[in-house]
């Protein structure tokens, strides 16, 4: 009941106060009209000097109301502001953050896809057909050199990654390694000479766990690229607060 006086009185004061300065001044008006013996209730001022005196009391009380009511709207508008300047500049971090992530994951992709072309069984194959032993060992060391630059590579890239780099059993991370290990123990033992690239049963068992290796490794890849991709699309498409954003990849 008291809400409601107030949403009331909120609502027409200009028209309450309207009427009580109608009554106000009937009631002067009627005291002054009223005779009296007594000489306390004589007036020692006339009836325009009351309502003069009421009418600056209530412009007065009117103008610290309307200071007061513009006061509240300012702080509104203030708090309203520092909310959007906040939000803003929480947009703006999640945006850098996203931009980041992208790139990364551009970045990872290629270099994972380059990674896995050089390790494959075909890869190695080639880079030791060419007649000339010379010409074989250089291809080779090239192919070498290549798979490692872009072992690093991967590697400083997984380690931006919070879960990953806490969790050393990580399916990908033991996938990427023993698919470098093996690539590079083939490598080691052709240029070595302990593999007989004309043995076709001997270059056929390298073939068969290096693309083992590999299609293990290319498994945990797609299924880790897509995680990533899962979480970029949160931030992009879903109302998401700074606080969660960065709890995702921290």
């Amino acid at each position: 009941m008291k809400d409601k006086f107030k949403k009331f009185v909120r609502q027409h004061w200009i028209f309450i106060w309207a009427l009580l300065s109608v009554v106000y001044a009937v009631i002067v008006q009627l005291l002054f009209s009223l005779k009296t013996s007594n000489k306390f209730f004589v007036a020692h001022w006339g009836a325009g000097d009351i309502l003069t005196y009421a009418s600056t009391i209530s412009l007065g009380l009117l103008a610290m109301w309307q200071n007061k009511k513009q006061q509240e709207e300012n702080d509104i508008t203030q708090e309203r502001m520092e909310r959007i300047i906040i939000h803003a500049n929480e947009l703006s971090i999640i945006s850098k953050m996203i931009e980041h992530e992208e790139r990364r994951v551009n970045e990872l992709d290629k270099l994972l896809n380059r990674f896995m072309q050089n390790c494959d069984p075909q890869a190695v194959a080639i880079a030791y057909s060419a007649d000339d032993k010379i010409v074989c060992m250089t291809q080779v060391t090239e192919l070498e050199r290549t798979i490692d630059k872009d072992f690093f590579a991967i590697s400083r890239l997984l380690a931006e990654d919070k879960v990953l780099k806490l969790d050393p059993d990580n399916a990908l991370k033991v996938a990427f390694a023993k698919l470098y290990q093996t690539v590079k123990k083939d490598i080691g033992d052709i240029r070595q000479e302990k593999i007989d690239m004309c043995d076709i049963h001997a270059v056929g068992k390298m073939a068969g766990k290096l693309s083992a290796e590999r299609d293990t490794f290319m498994k945990e890849k797609e299924e880790y690229l897509e995680s990533i991709q899962s979480k970029l699309r949160k931030l992009l498409f879903e109302e998401i607060a700074l606080e969660d954003a960065r709890k995702m990849y921290n």
